[in-house]
């Protein structure tokens, strides 16, 4: 069982390429974009090593210590992904994972001493069962490259309070948090088409603004509009949409509830959400309300939301669509007008 190592290349290839292209591009700030590589990446590597690595010593039936390299994802906004202890010792059913001395010693999965005696193999095979329960079911999304949850910097901020249209603070309008890998819901991309919402992110250096507008009625239409407002706007400075690029540096995708020719009246019976129509890629969330996209991202119905994705297809923040402003401070702290 192998290429974890493989599955990491290609993601740090998919981190740094866009991050390089804006660079290159004049459209964005080097020395505030090109760090996020190693912040993001660094851990996820080391983790790789040393999972990996466990698993390679219980196949060789090794006691041979697994590099231990948490120590050099320090301060990177995450937290080691072995969490589970029992009397300050981290336990994988029978097998133990002693703490090391310090950050950087290495560490081992040992077995009883008593198995080790007269060539008996390091693990039982109970033993074996029970670590690759345990393996899979803590490090499986991690091996698949779906669990590498980035930490805390200008392209995944610490997720707070948001400011509503009305100035009240209520909660980020989606469950996903930022710096997490974008769930891809299955869509109605079209009259006789299903789809997925990766189908509509194409992997071009843009980012991806997501809005989610549920039924396009009631509350959820007024926060709507003041997006589409935003995105109307042809002045180059101010507006956050015309200020970085437009067309040329964001992906507009409209996920609404419902078929797509209910979604298309709802658009047209008035022209207030006109750019939004014309601008972005309309899907349709036409499942079950307990399978959609919306309940997939967790989304407020009553606030909607837009989620910026960014090109390697990681959340970067999540805003209500009345919040062009906090839109506008993300995108300014790293990207050039």
């Amino acid at each position: 069982m192998g290429a974890f190592g493989l599955n990491a290349s290609i993601l740090d290839a998919a981190n740094i390429g866009w991050k390089l292209g804006l660079c290159a591009k004049g459209k964005a700030d080097p020395s505030k974009l090109l760090p996020t590589y190693d912040r993001e990446r660094r851990l996820h590597a080391a983790n790789i090593i040393e999972i990996s690595g466990k698993y390679l010593r219980l196949v060789c039936s090794s006691q041979v210590p697994t590099a231990r390299l948490h120590y050099l994802g320090a301060a990177l906004g995450l937290e080691e992904l072995e969490t589970h202890k029992a009397n300050g010792v981290n336990r994988v059913h029978d097998a133990v994972l002693k703490p090391p001395a310090s950050s950087s010693e290495a560490i081992s999965i040992e077995s009883d001493p008593k198995d080790q005696q007269n060539g008996t193999p390091a693990f039982t095979r109970d033993k074996a069962k029970a670590f690759l329960f345990d393996f899979f079911t803590r490090h499986g999304q991690f091996l698949l490259g779906v669990d590498a949850a980035y930490g805390i910097s200008c392209l995944n901020p610490c997720m707070n309070l948001t400011n509503d249209v009305d100035g009240a603070q209520r909660a980020p309008p989606v469950k996903v948090k930022n710096g997490m890998r974008a769930p891809n819901p299955r869509l109605c991309i079209d009259d006789s088409h299903m789809g997925y919402l990766y189908d509509k992110l194409p992997g071009d250096g843009r980012f991806h603004l997501v809005v989610f507008g549920s039924n396009l009625l009631g509350p959820v239409r007024q926060h709507l509009k003041v997006f589409s407002e935003e995105i109307s706007s042809g002045k180059a400075t101010g507006e956050f949409y015309a200020r970085f690029g437009g067309p040329d540096t964001f992906n507009i995708v409209l996920v609404a509830k419902g078929m797509p020719f209910e979604i298309k009246e709802c658009l047209s019976v008035d022209e207030d959400l006109a750019a939004l129509r014309d601008k972005a890629i309309v899907l349709a969330d036409d499942r079950a309300p307990d399978e959609d996209a919306h309940s997939t991202w967790g989304v407020n119905h009553r606030t909607g939301a837009v989620v910026v994705i960014r090109p390697d297809l990681w959340v970067g923040i999540s805003a209500t669509p009345g919040d062009a402003e906090k839109l506008g401070s993300y995108f300014a702290t790293f990207l050039l007008a």
